[in-house]
Order: structure tokens, then sequence, then C-alpha cells
């Protein structure tokens, strides 16, 4: 029976999910808190966490506007040496000031900031007409790529990023080839960062398949498989075969093609069965469903996604973590922070959804696993209260665990 209490502040959570297992939910760990009353969206939230190459845990969050213009800022950034326990500032040569660090094939890893957007005005620069356009919180336009100034489409395809190298243990600068064709430019309409060019980033890790890279892309728009312009975001399946060095466009993992549903935020995971689960955001001005699909063929095709009613009208930023025990986790949220398991680890079916945190948060959260039956996540929780009993936004890391 979950408990009836909700927020950060509760010191444990235990919960039944069924044939015969619980959950447990140890007492949150505030990695970093705000000043005291900031309530500004975007400040001091966005928190995620990731493996780093020396066992270590890596923790950085976001600390400005929710805005293309604040791409590129650096992030707070914590290191854990036992397991979320405690946090110190951490900073290291070579290591960029943002993005997360995920593990590749043979002890590399890789760090894709969030880079600063390409600068049309201060190029002296405009892309052609637009191909299309569509709404998603702002009015986008698609350019076509190989119709933009080729300083556009060299920062689009050559990303600069950093690579963890084992043998020197060193980060060394690194640049990702990106798959150019039939990709589009986007920028936002009639907004302050209209005359920014944003790149994507890894929100997530890549997936590591056999001896190739997948990942989940949707900040790159590219025509959709009849040659159109897509009418709002799609997902794409992105392979890399060279260990992280370059990326090509594998296929569409789900798209509207009504424009209705704008299809972000997803993230990949493999379950028991050794296909590939995909769950998706599909709310933006309206709360919606998550959608889910899978893939039996390494991401050439996918199965006609099916939306996750049963889990709430809501789901931003859903994290997937298979353990090693068989259970697969699917947090999400907004409102609050959701719980659903998938008991057999196949994410064909999920338990009844458990609100671990009511109110008050960003909802997005990550996941990282520390034992076959144990996890630690990352999330935010607004109306914290310090030891003086003030309103402090915090960030912070809550360690579950499957008996």
């Amino acid at each position: 029976m979950a408990l009836q209490v909700y927020g950060e502040e509760q010191k444990t959570m235990q919960y039944d999910i069924g044939k015969r297992l619980s959950v447990s939910l140890d007492e949150p760990v505030v990695v970093a808190l705000s000043k005291v009353g900031l309530k500004t969206w975007g400040h001091h939230q966005f928190a995620f966490i990731s493996e780093y190459p020396d066992g270590r845990i890596l923790f950085r969050y976001h600390d400005g506007d929710d805005a293309v213009t604040a791409r590129g800022k650096p992030s707070p950034t914590y290191i854990s040496s036992d397991k979320g326990k405690t946090w110190k500032s951490f900073a290291v040569d070579g290591l960029p000031s943002s993005g997360m660090t995920y593990p590749l094939f043979d002890g590399h890893y890789i760090c894709l900031p969030k880079a600063i957007p390409f600068n049309l005005t201060k190029a002296k620069l405009v892309l052609p007409k637009p191909a299309g356009r569509f709404f998603s919180y702002h009015w986008r336009l698609l350019s076509h790529f190989e119709k933009c100034p080729l300083p556009v489409q060299r920062f689009f395809e050559n990303m600069e990023c950093s690579r963890w190298y084992p043998e020197s243990k060193t980060w060394r600068n690194d640049t990702i080839l990106y798959d150019k064709k039939n990709a589009l430019i986007y920028t936002q309409e009639n907004d302050p960062g209209s005359d920014l060019v944003p790149i994507t980033d890894f929100e997530r890790p890549p997936l590591r398949v056999g001896k190739e890279l997948l990942f989940a892309d949707y900040r790159t728009s590219y025509l959709t498989d009849d040659g159109s312009v897509p009418k709002q975001f799609n997902v794409t399946c992105m392979v890399s075969k060279d260990n992280g060095r370059s990326w090509k466009r594998r296929s569409t993992i789900a798209f509207d093609p009504l424009g209705k549903d704008a299809l972000t935020e997803p993230m990949l995971a493999e379950n028991v069965n050794g296909e590939l689960v995909c769950v998706i955001r599909r709310s933006d001005q309206k709360q919606k469903s998550m959608m889910i699909t899978f893939s039996k063929n390494s991401g050439k095709t996918w199965e006609k996604p099916v939306a996750l009613d049963n889990l709430g009208k809501i789901g931003v930023m859903p994290c997937l973590a298979l353990l090693d025990c068989g259970v697969m986790v699917l947090s999400y949220g907004r409102p609050g922070i959701w719980l659903s398991f998938s008991l057999d680890g196949t994410g064909r079916t999920w338990t009844k959804p458990f609100c671990m945190l009511k109110e008050d948060t960003d909802s997005y959260t990550t996941m990282l696993p520390l034992s076959p039956n144990e996890l630690l996540m990352s999330y935010s929780h607004f109306a914290h209260k310090d030891e003086q009993g003030k309103q402090r936004k915090a960030v912070l890391v809550r360690k579950l665990t499957i008996e």
C-alpha cells in the first residue's frame, strides 16, 4: 500500500508493486540549494546524473532561463565518490562546462556540451526561405540544410565534444560528424533567439547494443520518409558504428503526420528480450499521456506507437532503467514525479503508477543503476525548506531499491 504522504521531506517511502516485490526510497540527499526565495522557472532545476569514467557519479543542473539563449551556459557541477551519499563541486581539465558523461565502448566516454547556438546576426548571414513551420511553445521555422550558408552547415554537421581516453585517463577535444542527409535547420520565429541556430545534445545516454550505439533524437529534424517537411517535432533513431565519432539516421521512431502531437524527450532502453523500447513525451501546452514503441531489429523498423493512457495524462522527460534483477523502471511527471514498473522487464505492461512527489518540481528525472536491484534518481524540488525553514529550490538525489 502506497504511503499517502508526498514530498521530498518524507524520510523514507516503501510500497508494494506486486509479485512479492516492494520498492523502498531512501531519504533524499540535497546536492545543492538555491538562494532563499528563488522561484524563477529554469533556474536551479533540470537535474541530471551520469556515470563518470572512474566509477564516480557526475551531477549537473541548469541555472538559467529555459530558452535557446541560455544554451552554452556553464552548468553547476558536482561529483560523488560514494554512490550519491555525499557530493562536492567538481571541475577537471578537458571536460566541457555543460553536458553529461556517457560510456561508449572500450572504456571511452563522451561529453557533448549544450553548444552555444550559431548566431546568424553576428555572422551576417540569413537562412533560406523556410520550407515549413510548426508551433510548440514557439513558432519554429524549418530550412533545408543543403540550402543554408556553408558556415551554418559546418556548425551543424561537425559538433564539438570531448572524449575520454582510458589509456591516458584524460579528456581530449573531439568532433562528432552528424548526418546531414535530408536534415532541416530550425530557428524560433519572432523570439529573442530568432537569429540563433541550435544543434542537438545528448539528453540521454547513447544505448550500447551489440557493436552499435543508438540514440533517439528529436532536436534534429529530418524530412519524413515520404520526403515531406514534418509538421511537428518527430523522433529519429540515430546509429553510430565507430564508437560515437559519426552518427547516421537509421529510421523514424515516431511522428504525427497531422502535426497535433509534439513528440519530444524520448528515451531508449533495451528490454529483457533484446527489443528496443522507446518512451516519448507528447505533452506541450496541453497535458497528454506518453507514447511507447518497440523495435525487434535494432531500430530499423518500429511498431506503431501507442499511448500510455493507463499511466495518466502526463509525461514529461520520461526516463527508463532496466535493472539486472529483471525489473524495468519508468519515471516521469508534471505535475509531480511518478514511478511505474514493468515487472517482467519487457516494457509491455506497467504497474499502477505511484506518486513520489506531488508538486513543486519540474518533473525532470534521471536514473542510474547502482546494483542489480538499486538505482539513483535525480530531481528537483521547488518548495524545499532549509534548516531555518526558508524556501529554497533544491536539486537532489534519492536511492530506490527493489526487494
